[in-house]
C-alpha cells in the first residue's frame, strides 16, 4: 500500500487541531479552526510536532527523506467561533486533501448536527459490539 498523506489529529493544551504530512507533495500542513500560524499556540508547538514526526519516521526505519525541505503551510479552513468546538472541526477537517480544490463547507451552525451524527455513527457502528444497548436505543421513544 502506498500512503501519500498522513493525518494526525493532535491534542495539545486541551485543544485539537490537525497535522498532515503530505509525502507526495513534500509539505507539512497544520489545519486549525481557531489559532493561526502566528499565534503563540503554534509558535510553541510547530517545531515539536515536526521534530517528533521526523524522529518517529526514522525510528521506524522508513525510506529516508529530506524533511528539512518540506515547507510548513497553514491552509485556510472553516473557523470556529468559540474555544470548545475544536474536536468537531478537527474531525470534519479529516476529509481535507491538499490537491483537492473543493473547500470544506462547515461552520459553527453545523456543530450541533455533527455532534449528533458522530454519536449515532459511533453507537451503530459494526465495531460496537454492545448489541443490547443498540437495541434499547432503537426502541427508545420520546
Amino acid at each position: 500500500m502506498d500512503v501519500h498523506k498522513l493525518y494526525f489529529p493532535t491534542l495539545h493544551e486541551e485543544y485539537y487541531f490537525l497535522f498532515v504530512v503530505d509525502i507526495k507533495g513534500r509539505t507539512f500542513y497544520f489545519l486549525d479552526s481557531f489559532y493561526d500560524e502566528n499565534s503563540s499556540y503554534h509558535m510553541n508547538i510547530k517545531k515539536k510536532i515536526i521534530s517528533s514526526f521526523i524522529c518517529t519516521w526514522y525510528e521506524a526505519r522508513l525510506q529516508p527523506m529530506d524533511f528539512s525541505a518540506f515547507p510548513t503551510v497553514y491552509p485556510k479552513v472553516p473557523q470556529q467561533d468559540n474555544d470548545i468546538d475544536c474536536g468537531i472541526f478537527t474531525m470534519k477537517l479529516m476529509g481535507w486533501c491538499p490537491r483537492n480544490p473543493t473547500p470544506i463547507v462547515f461552520s459553527p451552525k453545523n456543530v450541533p448536527d455533527a455532534r449528533i451524527r458522530y454519536a449515532v455513527d459511533l453507537m451503530f457502528s459494526h465495531y460496537n459490539t454492545l448489541d443490547d444497548e443498540k437495541k434499547r436505543v432503537k426502541e427508545f421513544r420520546l
